[in-house]
């Protein structure tokens, strides 16, 4: 057959890059039609709602990255209208010599003001432009220089600035054209160099595909009986929807720029097309570079050059975000002032010269046009002489020494590391985008913020809680990059895992240990950090620090467990086999924990800490039930009750008691009536929902599991129900005695006052709404709730005694300090006749018996 032309196959492999971007962004609505429950059918052919056995196409992340997108646009326009604002400013300052610009309202008050009153308005002057600075010798430098104005030429000193005085949104008023057309030119220009730089680097070197080796799709393309040059041509032209940063940061950017400099809404095309044309540098160079290097240089070589340049793109992207979301960005203002003309005709800065206006504009459009074309056509023409002989491969393999078995150490019984923590810590120091993600990230990201806001550190290291949180935020966001993504690494090679003599669970702890170190090394860098910096803050600080480092343990866990449930280890792209909601879903639980560091009382640390754990629990079980399946994405766990069900249920339970307390208060107003239906109505939805949730996922011997139909073998009712008399009026006296005892103790007899407020007053006798409360809606919901679900989900992975304190704990942390010991009694002998005989109205019993006891003499 006929080749097809060099515009045909630019064509059809545009139109392949762009089906696969449109799909994607479908993909955003579109939902995975789900097996129905119950065995699969092994006929190739399914029927309405089957499907055949795929991977995993989870929407909810494309989704939550197409919101983030769109907030990264808005902070990218709110970012460059407050650096053209800033630009402005500056060439303003400069073109007004040594007067002093104020605002409009502030030029016409000293004007209008009398002889008399003029002093009192420069003070007032003074006093405005001071709280609108944060630094202190900010402050002092600006009423010194507003000082020495009005006294060494009165009002000539000041002049009425042509700027609004906040910029929210772009506007062409806030451009100043001034005599210099390059005055505005030079510090935009810089920071356009920058993210241009940043994106063309990040098209190169930032890619899944690496550099080292030829790329499957590249390959692929090469069967085809089509010219080289085609090819190369038509790969660089998919820049356009492969760009990670073009869309989300570089068209934003100038587009903000050409709407302020006057264009007006024809700077959004302007922009479409100067996106477009960073596009095109950034494919040309990408097929040059993948072509050349391993043609030229060993591959370790040409693997060290790709994380050269996506090191050089991070440092350009931190740089050109910096100077564009400073406060104060004029020390980078003056440095452009100070650069020769000719820096600026380089390629990446030529969009911005449509700014000017004018002759200028257009001749930098028209070089514009002429460089993309020539660029794109001597990078095609230099890859295709590279790729004369067929596809280039390096000039030579890896190099890397093999011992011999004589050369491993002996078994001595000395402590060494294990081999999976061996070879992760091989894995961080060797593999680039490792290192890059665990390391240089977060030091980008954290250097960024110090950067952009120097006062931080300074605000940080004058409280001892803030020092001990920001420690706690750098540790956790080291988590992100490195708990999170602990089976993301292995990749396709996690199966060699499941080969190993040893549980996978267990396998992952190991691999945890490794980012724990690396979340304390950051969290201790940073306390070294400020105690260098302010050594009276060690002592107040360190109970803190040292609360905070264990929430960074146990919430290496949770991290582990969020990003290993939302991996999907079956997918081909490096960075698309986590979900991004995981991280972001870390990241909003790990911020709760601050709440624990700046509660005063110790009783909420404590319950804040345990409940973390409780939670830390909950995902490592579910995780467990996970890792069986992970390399088979047709088949999941069998169902079963969690601790994870529990938490949500109990969770749900409060915030929807709540809820409806407040609709019944505001609807009779009678307040102890509201409290049982509130409470009632919540535990009859909850234990309603619960039910149907594990109905549908077909939890086996759902009423047996649960104890709500009693065990043929555990005795008869008459007898299980005496047991839990027996157990609630045992739990009861001791609850009666540890009142009796509170009295003698002053704190506590303070806190059974405060407690005891809440019950009816005496003079109303025993309200029927109390007693239904009490020894009706509480135990049964509670049991239900805390016994039924929460203690079966714990009893799954605990022995018993374990799994009855563990439950008795969680109970009595829901429940006011001062009754948390005998509740926890009270609990304990619940949860044992659970165990006991399996039928959940012993515990029932045991709690309305308790509460009979001890509420009542607690009333009278």
């Amino acid at each position: 057959m006929t080749p097809p032309s060099t515009a045909r196959v630019v064509y059809l492999i545009a139109r392949l890059s762009a089906r696969r971007f449109t799909n994607r962004i479908a993909a955003l609505r579109a939902r995975r039609p789900k097996v129905p429950p119950g065995p699969r059918s092994p006929s190739p052919v399914h029927g309405p709602g089957q499907r055949s056995a795929t991977a995993r196409k989870p929407a909810t992340g494309r989704l939550l990255l197409a919101f983030l997108g769109v907030i990264f646009v808005f902070q990218t326009v709110t970012a460059t209208t407050r650096l053209v604002h800033q630009a402005a400013q500056y060439a303003e300052r400069n073109a007004v010599g040594e007067r002093v610009l104020i605002d409009e309202a502030s030029y016409w008050r000293l004007h209008s003001a009398s002889p008399e009153e003029l002093a009192e308005e420069v003070d007032g002057l003074v006093a405005r432009e001071r709280s609108q600075l944060e630094d202190e010798p900010a402050r002092e430098a600006r009423e010194q220089q507003l000082r020495r104005a009005f006294r060494e030429h009165g009002l000539e000193g000041f002049r009425q600035s042509e700027l609004p005085l906040i910029a929210l949104w772009p506007d062409s008023e806030l451009w100043y054209s001034g005599d210099d057309p390059l005055a505005m030119l030079r510090p935009l220009a810089f920071v356009a160099f920058l993210l241009g730089v940043a994106q063309l680097l990040q098209h190169v070197a930032g890619s899944d595909d690496d550099l080292a080796r030829v790329s499957a799709s590249l390959e692929w393309l090469f069967t085809f009986p089509v010219r080289p040059r085609s090819l190369f041509l038509a790969r660089a032209l998919a820049a356009v929807f492969t760009g990670p940063l073009l869309w989300v940061l570089i068209c934003p950017f100038y587009a903000v720029l050409f709407w302020c400099s006057g264009y007006g809404a024809l700077g959004i095309p302007l922009a479409v097309l100067a996106a477009l044309y960073v596009a095109l540098l950034g494919g040309g160079l990408r097929v040059l570079l993948e072509s050349s290097l391993r043609r030229y240089l060993p591959l370790v070589w040409v693997a060290r050059v790709q994380a050269a340049l996506l090191t050089l793109s991070a440092v350009a992207m931190v740089g050109g975000v910096a100077v564009a979301y400073a406060r104060q960005s004029t020390w980078a203002f003056e440095w452009t002032a100070r650069l020769p003309q000719a820096a600026f005709y380089l390629p990446p800065c030529l969009p911005a010269w449509l700014v000017v206006g004018g002759q200028p504009a257009l001749l930098a459009g028209l070089a514009s046009t002429l460089f993309a074309v020539g660029w794109l056509g001597f990078c095609i023409w230099s890859a295709e002489q590279m790729v004369r002989g067929g596809i280039s491969s390096g000039s030579g393999p890896y190099l890397a020494r093999r011992g011999s078995g004589a050369e491993l150490p002996a078994s001595t019984g000395q402590f060494r590391l294990g081999a999976l923590v061996q070879k992760e810590l091989r894995a961080l120091f060797r593999d680039r985008r490792l290192r890059t993600q665990a390391f240089v990230t977060p030091c980008f990201v954290f250097g960024l913020q110090l950067w952009i806001n120097p006062r931080l550190l300074h605000d940080i290291s004058g409280n001892p809680r803030h020092v001990a949180t920001a420690a706690f935020a750098v540790s956790a966001f080291a988590l992100t990059t490195g708990a999170c993504n602990a089976l993301a690494t292995e990749g396709a090679a996690l199966w060699m895992l499941y080969t190993l003599p040893e549980r996978l669970e267990r396998l992952l702890l190991e691999k945890l240990w490794v980012w724990l170190g690396v979340a304390y090394l950051f969290g201790a860098g940073f306390l070294a950090l400020v105690w260098a910096r302010a050594p009276q803050l060690i002592v107040p600080s360190l109970p803190y620090a040292v609360f905070a480092m264990v929430g960074v343990y146990i919430y290496a866990v949770i991290a582990l467990g969020i990003g290993s449930l939302g991996t999907d280890p079956l997918e081909a792209e490096p960075r698309r086999r986590i979900r991004p909601g995981s991280l972001y879903l870390f990241m909003s639980l790990a911020g709760l924990f601050a709440y624990a560091i700046y509660a005063p009382s110790l009783w909420t640390k404590f319950v804040q800490l345990v409940l973390s754990a409780l939670l830390a629990f909950a995902l490592w079980q579910k995780l467990r039930d996970h890792l069986p399946f992970l390399l088979d994405p047709t088949e999941a766990p069998a169902p079963q009750i969690a601790v994870a069900d529990g938490v949500i249920a109990a969770l749900g339970f409060f915030v929807l008691q709540g809820v409806f307390v407040l609709l019944f208060a505001e609807r009779d107003g009678a307040q102890g009536r509201a409290l049982l239906l509130g409470f009632s109505t919540a535990g009859v939805a909850v234990t309603a929902l619960s039910l149907f949730a594990f109905r549908r996922s077909g939890v086996p011997r759902l009423w047996r599991v649960l104890g709500l139909s009693r065990p043929a073998a555990s005795g008869s009712r008459a007898l299980q129900v005496g047991l839990g008399v027996l157990g609630g009026l045992l739990a009861g006296l001791l609850g009666i005695g540890y009142r009796l005892l509170a009295e003698h103790v002053p704190w506590l007899a303070e806190l059974f006052e405060q407690a005891s407020s809440l019950l009816p007053g005496e003079e109303q006798g025993l309200p029927w709404w109390f007693i239904g409360l009490t020894l009706l809606a509480a135990p049964v919901f509670e049991e239900f709730i805390f016994r039924g679900i929460l203690y079966r989900g714990l009893r799954r992975s605990l022995r018993g005694p374990l799994a009855v304190l563990a439950s008795a704990l969680v109970f009595a942390l829901v429940h006011p300090v001062v009754a948390a010991l005998p509740v926890f009694v009270m609990a304990v002998v619940a949860a044992a006749a659970y165990e006991r005989t399996g039928w959940l109205a012993t515990p029932i019993a045991v709690h309305m018996t308790y509460n009979a006891l001890v509420l009542g003499s607690a009333f009278l």
